[in-house]
């Protein structure tokens, strides 16, 4: 198991993608954590994407999107095509699956503050599932931080 802390160079551009984490038990629940920053309010940031897979691809992987301006969190299915129901996180007991991972709306949750916000997620993935966790967040407005390479794991 292969968990750490990424961050990005002092000098960011924004929107943008400022720190991602793991934790967890790769036999039981994981934490995602990612930092997501604008340079005027945290309300401009929506959507933002976590996606966790071998490649820059949605097919087959534990792709979410959060809608931070309504706070629901989506996961979407094998295809990479279409978004199951949402979740509230920290609000119910909630999952949606797919055949990568599961996300759970108990134990997510999203922490505010100013220009930016956390998002943590709470999954459990499949057995034998293996991927690199990538980060992008998009404003109101259009912009777009692009897809940053947050953390590599491998799930036992």
């Amino acid at each position: 198991m292969t968990s750490g802390v990424w961050n990005v160079p002092a000098t960011a551009t924004f929107p943008s993608v400022v720190a991602g984490s793991v934790g967890g038990n790769y036999n039981s629940f994981t934490n995602i954590s990612v930092t997501y920053r604008d340079a005027i309010s945290n309300t401009n940031l929506s959507p933002s994407q976590i996606l966790i897979n071998d490649a820059l691809d949605g097919r087959n992987a534990c792709y979410m999107g959060y809608d931070h301006v309504n706070n629901r969190l989506f996961l979407l299915d094998d295809a990479g095509t279409t978004l199951f129901p949402a979740i509230t996180p920290g609000v119910g007991t909630g999952t949606q699956q797919n055949s990568q991972c599961i996300i759970y709306a108990q134990g997510s949750y999203v922490s505010p503050n100013l220009k930016d916000y956390t998002l943590n997620v709470q999954i459990f993935f499949q057995p034998a599932f293996r991927g690199l966790i990538y980060a992008a967040t998009q404003t109101t407005t259009g912009g777009n931080s692009g897809w940053q390479a947050v953390n590599a794991f491998t799930v036992q």
